[in-house]
């Protein structure tokens, strides 16, 4: 379970356990690769489309692009945008502004 139960009087604790620290299972021959951790950090490139307006803090998920688990199988990868303001123009809603001084002569 992960878990190790211990009573003191009429009070029960659980707390995660030292040994698996609450996976549950102990790797007893740990590969060089991953040396037990059950997992491998690598670096790698992806292409996202970000759509046009895209507000700030939306979220877009690419299908299997995420974490690799049992077997090759593979998570989604969440993204969540986050939108830089600029100096000139303002956004409201889909519009974008800009006060700009214009010159003319009559």
């Amino acid at each position: 379970q992960g878990q190790v139960f211990m009573r003191q009087g009429f009070m029960s604790f659980a707390q995660t356990c030292g040994a698996c620290q609450g996976k549950g299972k102990i790797i007893k021959t740990p590969c060089q690769a991953c040396k037990g951790k059950t997992y491998i950090l690598k670096d790698e490139e992806i292409d996202a489309v970000i759509p046009e307006g895209i507000d700030d803090q939306n979220r877009m998920v690419l299908k299997n692009k995420g974490n690799e688990y049992e077997k090759g199988k593979r998570g989604d990868l969440y993204l969540e945008a986050r939108v830089k303001e600029d100096e000139h123009f303002k956004r409201e809603g889909c519009d974008l502004f800009i006060e700009a001084p214009v010159f003319f002569t009559t």
